[in-house]
């Protein structure tokens, strides 16, 4: 097949990695592929090599990107469509909120101008209707997608959680549209011996010492992944004095780390608790380094960081958004503080300093449960992640709604091909 994919842009965030697997997968599978991209935006990781290492043929709009902007939309939407002429794709995937739009638009145009026929595949990535917009651009973005679902041939979400959430509560297109594809990771069983060299060197590297325990959290310097909650937590520890022995590793970069690092970290006092890593191309040893993952989000679909941080056998604790719960599990056990431990971590209200706190503490001082909890997380995603399934279940998408729309192409609109 010959394969478009979209994505507003290649910074270093969890969706730019998940793409970039995915079409160098599909090329190594034998399929055509190109990347169509925008320009990462100031302050952000710049995660073009992303696309470079792994040779794949990557064309950048610069006028497409997260931002509204009506005149520097519209060229996107023309620069979009011209590409789509020039490559004569089988298969349109589109990836987020903005690109899912102009991607999609442009899609329909080249369909319906053009004289070969095409699918349009779009994935949800996150649950854009939560917290990322004020209630007036959420309600604008609701109905957008509930009108371009019905003209999308099969919707993609990460976790079961998002189709409810999409589907259900939102009214966005058909369920038997959906697919529930999981996240991606080439999986390694763990290596004892390999691992321990590698975290003593990380360690070291962060300033670490064998006797502490340190909390990382992993991701994206921008509002939505809520740092600020993570560090008023952890500043709640340090003053509580129960775990002196507790640091914690902030890993990513974004535009909010001056503010972070410069400014909330010191009038919060956490002064040598923390350590901001900034962007690693290391991520792996990094979770080798740490001891368990937080996360704090505001809104999430099936965020990478839990699910490697799972890969790599390590604990995590997280505000329980979105696909989150998936990731965790069922309940096991809830106490006054607020958390609740689940099967594969533990989960804490949005927002909820002292809950958050409280997890932590109880993550430095549990030993067994942070063993406990890492290997069933790596079980869960061992059976659940694994790249080569994500990779089939995302080409027989590709060929089902194929399949349905050389039959059948008029009565796509109004149903499509069954995915589930």
């Amino acid at each position: 097949m010959r394969i478009v994919h979209v994505v507003a842009r290649l910074n270093a965030g969890g969706v730019a990695r998940q793409v970039s697997w995915l079409v160098d997968a599909l090329q190594q599978s034998g399929h055509e592929v190109v990347l169509l991209s925008g320009c990462v935006r100031d302050g952000e990781t710049d995660g073009t090599y992303l696309a470079v290492e792994r040779a794949i043929l990557l064309q950048q709009i610069a006028t497409l990107g997260r931002r509204l902007d009506p005149w520097a939309d519209v060229k996107a939407l023309v620069g979009l469509y011209r590409a789509l002429v020039r490559f004569q794709p089988d298969v349109i995937h589109t990836h987020g909120s903005k690109a899912g739009v102009l991607g999609r638009l442009a899609g329909l145009a080249y369909r319906g101008l053009g004289s070969k026929r095409c699918i349009l595949v779009h994935t949800f990535h996150g649950h854009v209707f939560h917290a990322y917009f004020n209630p007036l651009y959420s309600a604008v973005a609701v109905a957008v997608e509930r009108l371009l679902a019905r003209f999308t041939d099969a919707i993609i979400v990460l976790a079961p959680s998002q189709r409810q959430d999409i589907c259900n509560q939102h009214g966005v297109g058909s369920p038997h549209r959906f697919a529930i594809i999981p996240v991606a990771l080439t999986l390694h069983p763990p290596r004892p011996a390999r691992g321990q060299d590698t975290r003593r060197a990380a360690r070291a590297e962060l300033g670490l010492t064998d006797g502490d325990v340190a909390l990382g959290i992993v991701g994206r310097l921008t509002a939505i992944k809520n740092h600020e909650l993570f560090l008023q937590a952890a500043a709640s520890c340090v003053r509580s004095g129960a775990a002196p022995n507790l640091k914690f590793v902030v890993i990513g970069d974004g535009e909010l780390r001056a503010h972070l690092e410069g400014r909330l970290a010191v009038a919060l006092g956490l002064g040598a608790h923390v350590r901001f890593a900034g962007h690693r191309s290391d991520i792996d040893a990094q979770y080798q380094a740490i001891d368990a993952v937080v996360l704090a989000s505001h809104s999430e679909g099936s965020p990478l960081a839990l699910v490697e941080a799972m890969a790599h056998q390590r604990a995590v604790l997280s505000t329980c958004v979105g696909g989150v719960r998936d990731l965790l599990g069922v309940a096991v056990s809830a106490g006054e503080d607020g958390y609740t431990v689940c099967e594969r971590g533990i989960a804490v209200p949005s927002g909820d300093v002292a809950a958050m706190a409280a997890g932590m503490r109880r993550l430095a001082d549990d030993l067994p449960l942070r063993t406990s909890l890492g290997e069933r997380g790596w079980r869960y995603v061992r059976h659940e992640h694994a790249a080569q399934n994500t990779l089939d279940q995302t080409v027989r998408v590709y060929t089902c709604e194929g399949m349905a729309a050389r039959e059948a192409r008029g009565s796509t609109a109004r149903g499509g091909a069954r995915l589930d």
